[in-house]
């Protein structure tokens, strides 16, 4: 019902939901998954530690696809350009074929 203030350890065994807003001053660990329903928004980057694995087969040769007209709320990964703005970058299928898209947020 009011503050709750933890100078040591916390575990929670069972679920805990947070009807307000929840600021982290250091880091955030998790051994599962984070699903997020509104935005997830990062100060500097926002990285995946794995390495990936190529797939099997050779790679084909595809473009980058610039798109002038940007769509309004458009999913994907927003990211900012050396000018200051803001881009969506997504999966462009399209042709048949995928193919990285970017265009204004």
């Amino acid at each position: 019902m009011g503050a709750l203030n933890v100078v040591g350890n916390e575990t929670v065994s069972g679920d805990m939901q947070i009807n307000g807003n929840q600021s982290i001053v250091n880091s955030l660990a998790t051994g599962g998954d984070v699903d997020a329903g509104g935005n997830v928004l990062a100060t500097g980057r926002l990285s995946a530690s794995n390495q990936p694995a190529l797939p099997a087969g050779v790679a084909a040769i595809q473009q980058v696809r610039h798109y002038t007209l940007p769509v309004p709320n458009q999913p994907g990964l927003v990211l900012k350009g050396t000018d200051g703005l803001d881009y969506v970058v997504f999966i462009d299928v399209s042709s048949g074929t995928p193919s990285l898209a970017i265009h204004l947020a």
